[in-house]
């Protein structure tokens, strides 16, 4: 029988705040990148500069920003050969500095061996400026996946249904 998984809730880090301010002064972009996932039970304070105990590690699959809500979208895949509970995730800019951080001291959830883990995941950027972060999704993400969150994304997915 599964877990029941604890809510994921990110949480910004100093140095991803502190990475936001440095891609603004120089008039650029942040780029987020990387999922990463680990083993390590504990709560985080936002002062995290890298998970505990990475075990897994994932580029993004798809992501998108929602500019009303300021809220990220992102989705992975993770694959392990041993079956784990994770405990902390992260969320890497592309010059792998931890941008965002969830930990528990209960499973967050479970990966099984052989059974490739789809994982979709939200983040409210609150005061951050969305127009300064980018996201590099994986280029070769399963396309399945990708078809997804591009209907999710859509502003009208099923034109074929009128409209009462």
């Amino acid at each position: 029988m599964a877990n029941k998984p604890n809510p994921i809730i990110f949480k910004i880090t100093e140095a991803g705040r502190l990475a936001v301010l440095d891609a603004q002064k120089q008039g650029i972009s942040l780029s987020l990148k990387t999922f990463v996932a680990g083993t390590s039970k504990y709560v985080p304070n936002g002062r995290e500069t890298r998970i505990k105990t990475e075990t897994m590690r994932s580029d993004i699959v798809t992501s998108g920003i929602e500019n009303e809500s300021k809220s990220l979208r992102f989705s992975v895949t993770l694959n392990s050969v041993t079956s784990k509970d994770i405990y902390e995730v992260g969320l890497l800019t592309s010059d792998n500095k931890l941008f965002a951080i969830a930990a528990s001291t209960g499973p967050l959830f479970t990966v099984y061996a052989n059974v490739t883990f789809v994982g979709s995941f939200g983040l409210s950027l609150g005061e951050i400026d969305v127009e300064n972060i980018t996201i590099e999704a994986d280029p070769n993400s399963p396309i399945a996946v990708k078809m997804m969150e591009d209907h999710l994304a859509a502003a009208d997915p099923h034109p074929q249904y009128i409209k009462l």
